[in-house]
C-alpha cells in the first residue's frame, strides 16, 4: 500500500513519523502550498498513467476462498453490465441476456418494463418483478413539488417583511 502525505502546517510530522516503515511512505514537499503541491501531484499521475480503476469480477467459491466479501446487490449489478458489455463486444449475445435478466440490469441487451397496475401485466403476459429485488434509489420531489415549496418560502417571506415592515411604519 501506498501513503502520500502532505503536511498542512509546520511542525514535526508524526502520523508519517509512525509509518516509517509500515508502508510505502512519500511525502509531498509543501513548497508553494498545499494547492500547488496536490496540484503537481495530480498531474504527475496523469502523466504517468498511474490512476486506479476498479476492476469488478466474480470469484468462483473455492475451498481456499470461503470466507469472501458478500457485496451488495448494486455492486454485483455493476459487475453485471460491465460483463453484458464485454460478452456483447464478444459477440455473446444470447449469454449477455440472460446475465442481464438474471441480475435485472438494463442494457443494450435487455430491457425493463415498467406498468402500472397488476391488470396491465396480466394483460400483457408480463409478471411483475419482487419489489424486494428492484434496485430503487431514494424519492426525488418533482419539479413541481420544488416550484411550489420555493413559492411558498417566497411567499411567508413577503408576509414576514410586510408585518416587520407595518410595526416599523405604523399609520
Amino acid at each position: 500500500m501506498r501513503v502520500i502525505g502532505l503536511q498542512a502546517g509546520f511542525g514535526p510530522d508524526r502520523v508519517t513519523e509512525e509509518l516509517d516503515g509500515l508502508a510505502d511512505v512519500s511525502v509531498l514537499p509543501p513548497a508553494g502550498g498545499i494547492q500547488a503541491a496536490l496540484e503537481q501531484l495530480f498531474s504527475s499521475w496523469s502523466a504517468n498513467g498511474d490512476c486506479r480503476e476498479p476492476i469488478r469480477e466474480r470469484l468462483a467459491r473455492t475451498s481456499e476462498n470461503t470466507n469472501g466479501v458478500k457485496v451488495s446487490r448494486h455492486i454485483e449489478r455493476l459487475w453485471a453490465a460491465e460483463e453484458v458489455a464485454r460478452q456483447l463486444a464478444g459477440r455473446q449475445s444470447s449469454n449477455a441476456m440472460l446475465l442481464a435478466t438474471t441480475h435485472q440490469v438494463v442494457t443494450p441487451a435487455s430491457g425493463a418494463v415498467v406498468l402500472e397496475t397488476a391488470a396491465q401485466y396480466a394483460m400483457n403476459g408480463l409478471n411483475p418483478a419482487d419489489p424486494a429485488t428492484v434496485p430503487t434509489v431514494p424519492m426525488v420531489p418533482e419539479p413541481s413539488t420544488w416550484a411550489m415549496l420555493v413559492m411558498a418560502g417566497g411567499i411567508a417571506s413577503a408576509l414576514r417583511w410586510r408585518r416587520r415592515f407595518r410595526q416599523r411604519h405604523p399609520g
